[in-house]
C-alpha cells in the first residue's frame, strides 16, 4: 500500500526500485493498492497511467493501480452524507430513505434490521473510520427491509433505486472482499475470484452501473472516474 509523504520524484524512484528489487528474487509485483488521497491520483499520474491503460512497466512487468476496497465503501459514504444524493440515470439514490427505514417503529423492519441500532450505526456511519459499519449499512440485509416496507407503502416507490443501490453495493463489496479459497452454498461471492468464477461477469456489469453514478457535486470521485 502506498502513502505518499515524500518529494514526487524520490517516491517514484524508491517505489521502482523496490518493484525491480523484488524481480531480482522472482517476486513480481502485479498492483500497487492506493487509496483516493491526492497525492496517490498524482503517482498514478507520474507513472503516464490512463484510464484505458492503468499501468506501467518494470523490466517488461506491468504493475496495475489499484483502488482499495475500503476506499471504494467510504467514498460512497461519504457522497451519501445529506443533502447529497447520487443520480442512476433518471433514478435517484437518497440517504434519507435509509434514516427513514431505521426510523419505523415497526416490528416487522425491527426483526428484518435486527443487526442494526439506528443511533448508534447511523452516527459511526458518517464518523468512524472502520468500514464494517458503512458495510453493515449498504448491506442486502438493509435492501431486504426497504423492499419490503416499500411493498408495504411505507417507503415510496421512488426508493426502489435506493434499494438497488444498496443491493448492488453489498454484492460489490463481497466480490471485492473475498474471505475464501473457493465458493459456499450462500450463494454470495466472498470467495477468490478465477477465471471461471461469476465474480468476472458480475465485474462487467458492475462497470455499467458504476459508469452510471452522478453525485450532484461539482467534482466526481475517483471511483467513478477509473
Amino acid at each position: 500500500r502506498v502513502r505518499c509523504s515524500t518529494t514526487k520524484l524520490l517516491r517514484r524512484l524508491l517505489l521502482l526500485a523496490l518493484i525491480a528489487q523484488l524481480a531480482e528474487f522472482e517476486l513480481y509485483v502485479k498492483a500497487i493498492v492506493c487509496n483516493q488521497r491526492s497525492s496517490t491520483i498524482k503517482l498514478f499520474d507520474e507513472f503516464a497511467a490512463t484510464l484505458q491503460n492503468q499501468y506501467f512497466e518494470v523490466n517488461g512487468h506491468k504493475v496495475y493501480f489499484l483502488f482499495d476496497t475500503p476506499h471504494l465503501m467510504k467514498c460512497i459514504r461519504n457522497n451519501l452524507r445529506a443533502p447529497h444524493k447520487v443520480f442512476i440515470g433518471t433514478d435517484i439514490v437518497d440517504w434519507s430513505y435509509i434514516r427513514e427505514l431505521f426510523e419505523f417503529s415497526d416490528p416487522f423492519k425491527v426483526k428484518i434490521g435486527e443487526k442494526i441500532n439506528i443511533e448508534s450505526y447511523l452516527q459511526r456511519f458518517f464518523s468512524c473510520k472502520k468500514v464494517k459499519f458503512t458495510a453493515q449499512v449498504l448491506s442486502e440485509s438493509v435492501s431486504v427491509a426497504m423492499s419490503v416496507m416499500i411493498a408495504l407503502g411505507k417507503l415510496p416507490a421512488t426508493a426502489k433505486s435506493t434499494a438497488y443501490f444498496i443491493k448492488q453495493i453489498d454484492k460489490l463489496f463481497d466480490c471485492l472482499n473475498s474471505k475464501t479459497a473457493t465458493s459456499s452454498t450462500t450463494g454470495k461471492m466472498k470467495y477468490a475470484l478465477s477465471l471461471t468464477s461469476e465474480h468476472l461477469a458480475f465485474l462487467q456489469e458492475a462497470i455499467k452501473f458504476i459508469s452510471c453514478w452522478r453525485f450532484d457535486s461539482p467534482r466526481q470521485s475517483h471511483t467513478i472516474r477509473g
